[in-house]
C-alpha cells in the first residue's frame, strides 16, 4: 500500500526533515520518493530506519559514483529532488556512519546550497526587474509583482536562515 503526504520542509530545516523521515519509518512507512513537498511511502513492517540528506551543488555527471560512495558506507539512496538526496540506513546497521561526522564538512554541504540560494536570488531578482519596470496596472501584472515579492521574501529569508546555520556550525568548531 502506498501514502503520499504532503509537508514543507525548507532548504534549512533538513534535520528536522530526517527527524520526521524516521518517526515515519517507525510508523511504518518507507519513503519510495520525493517531489516538490510530497513525499510517497510504501507500508512497511515499522523499523527503526534512519535518514540522512546531503545536498549535491555539483552537476550530476558522476552521480553513480556519488551513490556508490553512499552504499559502500551502508546507506541506500532513496530518491533525488533539486540537488537534494535522500539516504536510508537501518538503525542496526553499524555500517552506515553518519553522512556528515565533523563540522567542517556540515559547512561545506550549507556552503554549497548558499552558493545556490545565491544564484538563483540574482536570477530571480534580475527577472522580476522585467516585471516592475512595466507599468501596467492590470490585474495579471499586478499578481505577478506580488508573486515576485513573495518569492524574493522566501529566498531572502533562506539565505539568513541558511547563513546562520552556518554561523552555528563554525561556532561549535571554535
Amino acid at each position: 500500500m502506498e501514502k503520499k503526504v504532503t509537508r514543507i520542509f525548507w532548504a534549512w530545516q533538513d534535520e528536522e526533515e530526517e527527524i520526521w523521515l524516521r518517526k515515519m519509518s517507525n510508523e511504518g512507512w518507507k519513503l519510495k520518493s520525493y517531489k516538490s513537498f510530497r513525499y510517497t511511502f510504501e507500508q512497511i513492517t515499522p523499523e527503526d530506519a534512519i535518514y540522512r540528506l546531503d545536498y549535491k551543488s555539483t552537476t550530476n555527471e558522476d552521480l553513480d559514483e556519488y551513490i556508490a560512495i553512499y552504499e559502500d558506507a551502508g546507506w541506500e539512496h532513496v530518491a533525488q529532488f533539486s540537488g537534494w538526496h535522500y539516504f536510508r540506513s537501518a538503525e542496526n546497521n553499524s555500517a552506515a556512519p553518519d553522512i556528515y561526522s565533523d563540522q567542517a564538512s556540515k559547512i561545506q554541504k550549507y556552503s554549497g546550497l548558499l552558493t545556490t540560494l545565491y544564484i538563483s536570488m540574482v536570477a530571480l531578482l534580475l527577472l522580476s526587474i522585467t516585471v516592475f519596470i512595466n507599468d501596467s496596472e492590470s490585474v495579471f501584472f499586478t499578481a505577478l509583482k506580488w508573486m515576485y515579492v513573495i518569492v524574493i521574501a522566501i529566498m531572502a529569508i533562506a539565505v539568513v536562515k541558511v547563513v546562520l546555520k552556518i554561523r552555528r556550525l563554525k561556532d561549535q568548531t571554535l
